[in-house]
């Protein structure tokens, strides 16, 4: 059985909600080729959380 987000934190079920922004910029001279920002919420039983994330492509 693999150890899931939802085994370890002892619920039946957690749920997650996305959105992300994936920006190109590899036409222009720059080093960071492709930017990505992520927002995420997650829910649950008695439970709920957000989460940030920000990546780059060099």
């Amino acid at each position: 059985m693999a150890l899931t987000q939802s085994i370890l934190a002892s619920f039946d079920y957690l749920s997650t909600v996305c959105l992300g922004l994936e920006l190109d910029s590899s036409a222009y001279s720059v080093i960071v080729t492709r930017t990505r920002l992520v927002a995420r919420y997650m829910f649950g039983p008695n439970v709920s959380g957000v989460g940030v994330g920000l990546a780059v492509s060099f």
